[in-house]
């Protein structure tokens, strides 16, 4: 009887080492593959994953760390290009390329410069929107609780800065 009980938690440690060595080989081929397209963000999630399932493995570790190079490379490009659309005024392109510099290393300066831009493109675009409701369907007060929308009476002028939308 102690036999079998020994042979079955032989089989299940043997089971779980054999699942747990694919998932490590299957994570090293997706490192691998992310690497080769240039996917180093992804590539060294990859690695980590691996590192949780084999923490001792060198190669591992050395193919984890030329990926985090190769994508703080990346990143310093990132920040050359969104350096030069901030001051080329492509307020779109520096806002989302500074967006990813802070989220990928929590830098103050890259989240700093986001938000200044968020803040110069949300004060300068507006959507100003005429509303003709039904008041007894939608109240009085239909999209004034809006942040950033603006309510205008059908006496506003349109300009060539403004479009009409009808819904």
């Amino acid at each position: 009887m102690q036999l079998i009980k020994l042979s079955r938690v032989l089989m299940s440690v043997l089971m779980v080492a054999t699942v747990s060595g694919c998932a490590h080989h299957n994570l090293m081929e997706a490192g691998e593959e992310y690497t080769s397209q240039g996917r180093y963000e992804l590539a060294m999630q990859a690695y980590q994953k691996a590192l949780k399932l084999e923490p001792d493995d060198q190669e591992t570790m050395d193919r984890f760390y030329q990926s985090r190079d190769h994508f703080d490379q990346w990143l310093a490009n990132v920040r050359q290009v969104a350096d030069a659309a901030y001051s080329q005024s492509q307020q779109g392109k520096a806002m989302m390329l500074y967006g990813k510099i802070a989220d990928a290393t929590q830098d103050p300066a890259a989240l700093a410069r986001y938000n200044e831009i968020h803040r110069q493109m949300a004060a300068n675009h507006q959507l100003y929107m005429q509303v003709e409701a039904d008041p007894y369907l939608f109240g009085n007060g239909l999209g004034q609780e809006i942040n950033g929308l603006t309510l205008v009476s059908s006496k506003k002028s349109v300009t060539s800065e403004t479009s009409r939308v009808h819904m």
